[in-house]
């Protein structure tokens, strides 16, 4: 049976499906957050160092527009948050193999 934390890092998790959907159209949640993690290249941003497209969030170190309200990864290990980059942000599928 899988702990906890194997949960947090396979793709279809709980959290990964969270990330993924706050991630885009996110203005209002990273404002009420007061900033975000990038899930490319796991800088932390606050609300005022964000650059934005319409009303979701691009990091200004990377260009991705994948930011992650900090309100979401509290408690989360970053082993969780590496999983997601690599799923999202890698070619192919170094994850599940």
């Amino acid at each position: 049976m899988p702990t906890s934390n194997e949960n947090l890092l396979h793709p279809m998790s709980e959290h990964f499906l969270a990330w993924h959907i706050a991630a885009t159209h996110n203005k209002t949640r990273l404002e009420q957050a007061g900033g975000g993690v990038c899930s490319a290249c796991k800088t932390h941003l606050d609300i005022d160092e964000l650059d934005w497209i319409d009303d979701t969030a691009q990091c200004p170190e990377c260009g991705v527009d994948c930011i992650i309200p900090i309100t979401l990864l509290v408690g989360v290990p970053e082993e969780a948050l590496e999983a997601f980059r690599v799923h999202w942000h890698t070619p192919g599928d170094e994850l599940l193999s």
